[in-house]
């Protein structure tokens, strides 16, 4: 009798907590932290925080990866830790596709997301264009103004939003790929398949070749033939966006036989899975950084986006993912913001890691991960403040 009332005591004091939290989440965010009835996937909110977070760990590098220049230990275990951030923007094609996949099909909800999203592109590309012109000290002119916008110069915010600009592309084949994916998962899986083989498959190829030719002491790098590459169309794009997508709506699909496997070995086989994905990211950076004539590393994360370790990497971290069933709120709130945390981050790193950068003792992993932690949390609340204003809600 007494172990009841305890009991029903503290299901009272836990549900006064969940109603007092609730309650001031609603009057800081303006939305309900918890819904009666919702089918919401709490492993995507895993993934897609994670994808923002090692975005920014990766716009926000604090050490140094050239193990060219300081051929040590520390360097090289530096260079490694970077390969696993190459799942950074992956992920988000991954997460679009497992979710547009296996939601309803409206084709004028879907024409509008797609302007909406072009439209966000230049909106922002010309706004933090106009704030960080005094930051450059760059004199502000109509001519300068429009190849910042216009050109995917490295030296300014546009070219960051690229990851918008192939997810744009993607949404355009959406509408044909959703009709095939509903009526023939055969020919959905076929066809994703030759995305896989023209894009993540065509690179391998390549980087087989490379080594290869390296151990005969010959060029063997079968991709650059023209009489096998006019068959891929894909070549020299982001095509390989459409190969994480479509593997996302895959995994909708096969996501009830891998719940069926015993957790321990699903996590245990998902987890070495990802750290020889790594491995293998590692060893082709090494490899083409020490063919480079000149003192330069092979970034294993904006070009390791369309590695065949980067994408099954994607995959085992899906896997880890599902072990997440409850709701944590701040990983939620971060998932519905993704974007907006995605477009203002990097002018608060514009403004903030030069100073970091000066002082040597901060130069390292550890803080950067925490100054990325802290940068992703000012974002986060900045987003969270700017889409109380009305004109800025529809753009964030």
């Amino acid at each position: 009798m007494e172990k009841t009332t305890v009991r029903s005591a503290g299901r009272s004091f836990f549900a006064g907590c969940r109603l007092i939290i609730s309650r001031r989440w609603y009057i800081i965010t303006g939305k309900a932290r918890w819904s009666p009835v919702e089918n919401r996937r709490h492993n995507i909110d895993l993934l897609e925080s994670l994808a923002i977070y090692l975005v920014l760990v990766y716009h926000s590098t604090l050490y140094a990866v050239n193990f060219v220049s300081d051929p040590t230990p520390l360097r090289y275990g530096a260079y490694f830790s970077r390969t696993a951030l190459a799942v950074c923007v992956p992920l988000f094609f991954f997460v679009n596709g497992y979710l547009l996949f296996n939601r309803p099909f409206s084709l004028r909800r879907h024409v509008l997301r797609t302007l909406r999203l072009a439209v966000l592109v230049f909106f922002w590309g010309l706004a933090l264009t106009l704030l960080t012109l005094p930051l450059k000290g760059e004199p502000f002119s109509l001519g300068t103004v429009l190849r910042a916008v216009l050109e995917q110069d490295p030296a300014w915010e546009m070219n960051r939003f690229w990851f918008l600009g192939a997810l744009v592309c993607v949404y355009l084949f959406f509408p044909a790929l959703k009709a095939l994916y509903d009526a023939s998962p055969r020919a959905f899986a076929l066809s994703a398949g030759v995305f896989w083989l023209l894009t993540l498959g065509w690179t391998f190829l390549g980087q087989l070749g490379d080594m290869l030719g390296a151990l005969l002491g010959r060029s063997l790098r079968v991709t650059d033939y023209e009489a096998l590459a006019m068959f891929n169309p894909f070549r020299g794009t982001h095509g390989y966006a459409l190969a994480y997508f479509c593997a996302g709506g895959l995994a909708f699909r096969w996501e009830p036989r891998l719940l069926a496997l015993r957790a321990r070995r699903r996590n245990l086989a998902a987890a070495l899975g990802f750290l020889l994905c790594c491995c293998g990211l590692f060893l082709v950076g090494v490899f083409y950084t020490t063919r480079r004539a000149q003192a330069s590393v092979w970034d294993p994360v904006w070009q390791g986006y369309d590695s065949i370790f980067t994408f099954f990497a994607v995959l085992f971290l899906y896997v880890l993912s599902l072990n997440c069933r409850r709701e944590r709120p701040l990983l939620r709130c971060l998932s519905e913001n993704t974007l907006g945390v995605y477009l203002l981050h990097g002018l608060l790193v514009r403004l903030t890691r030069p100073w970091l950068m000066a002082v040597p003792a901060l130069r390292n992993l550890p803080v950067n991960l925490v100054y990325a932690l802290l940068i992703l949390l000012l974002t986060l609340g900045l987003t969270l403040l700017l889409k109380k204003l009305p004109l800025l809600r529809r753009l964030l």
